[in-house]
């Protein structure tokens, strides 16, 4: 970020420098209308001088201090995260998003997938041996089977719009700086101010302002339901023993007890939400407030803030809008 704060104030002082020479040619020639436009060139120029100092200073601060409010958002709901290294909304928004996937999502996908392929086998292994029209075990099974395909659904589109989220964050902590360089840059000569400052206000919007909302999101809209099961299977000490000596000779029973103990809670799950309608959509919920209802808010929250300090910073959005217009 040094490296952008330098460029951005070198060039935000050349336009200084241009501005003082027009300032003299208007002196030189007598031209009033250029001396006026001059006058008013130095001034913006130095205000947008004194607005990078300001902001260079004042966003390290603001991104300790938002990120010590979400961490204590986040212990409300019994979530941890006052270990994320970088002090910045971003980053505790990156990393609570990416446990998700990591210890939720992807685990609850992953069970659900051998689960589905055990059963599966179960019940081709009872057809070839001369069960006639025999899919399954049990019915159970079948029920199990039917749900579990449409739960792997399910969690295949937590982890794809989960990443896509991730990947958006990323891209916006990779590039924000640019955005604030080039709007302290434009910000600094007069026929560009507007798009300027709307740039300053989209970096610091979608590095700042957005990650914040999103965090606010995740905690009005946390549900324990997507982490419980992952939680259950991991802590459960009999699936850990049967999957850590699946391979080990001499220990086939452990790890009998171990799958068979992991079909029974995942079977358990899915009868569950089958007979109790109000599970499916406390699931539904939890799965919409995750994917659509906390990015929403962020978004909501980051445009909000967009609009007005464009306008605080000495833009207007509807000058923006004209002239791309007029240069389509």
């Amino acid at each position: 970020m040094e490296q952008y704060q330098i460029v951005a104030i070198s060039i935000a002082m050349i336009s200084v420098i241009l501005a003082v020479l027009l300032y003299q040619i208007s002196k030189i020639f007598n031209l009033p209308g250029l001396k006026r436009y001059s006058e008013m060139f130095i001034w913006e120029a130095f205000l947008t001088i004194l607005l990078a100092l300001f902001l260079f200073l004042i966003l390290d601060k603001v991104n300790s201090f938002l990120f010590d409010v979400s961490v204590s958002m986040f212990k409300t709901i019994n979530l941890d995260v006052s270990n994320v290294q970088h002090k910045s909304p971003m980053a505790l928004a990156r990393e609570v998003l990416r446990t998700l996937i990591s210890d939720c999502y992807l685990n609850m996908y992953g069970s659900y997938l051998m689960a589905r392929a055990i059963l599966e086998s179960m019940g081709s292994s009872l057809s070839e041996v001369g069960a006639e029209n025999t899919k399954l075990p049990t019915s159970t099974a079948v029920y199990s089977i039917i749900w579990m395909k449409d739960l792997l659904k399910l969690f295949h589109f937590l982890i794809w719009t989960g990443m896509v989220m991730l990947k958006i964050m990323y891209f916006f902590s990779a590039y924000y700086p640019v955005l604030i360089m080039l709007g302290i840059i434009l910000r600094a000569f007069e026929p560009t101010k507007s798009m300027g400052a709307y740039l300053i206000s989209l970096g610091i919007g979608l590095f700042v302002v957005f990650p914040f909302g999103y965090n606010l999101g995740l905690v009005i809209n946390y549900n324990e339901m997507l982490c419980n099961m992952p939680r259950e299977i991991r802590n459960n000490t009999e699936i850990a023993t049967g999957f850590y000596s699946m391979f080990e000779i001499g220990e086939n029973a452990k790890s009998f007890v171990g799958v068979v103990t992991m079909l029974k809670t995942l079977t358990d799950f899915t009868i569950g939400l089958l007979v109790a309608p109000h599970k499916v959509v406390e699931l539904i919920y939890a799965v919409t407030a995750v994917t659509l209802i906390t990015p929403l808010i962020a978004f909501i929250i980051a445009l909000s803030f967009i609009n007005i300090s464009t306008t605080a910073l000495g833009g207007r959005i509807s000058e923006i809008g004209r002239g791309l217009f007029k240069l389509i």
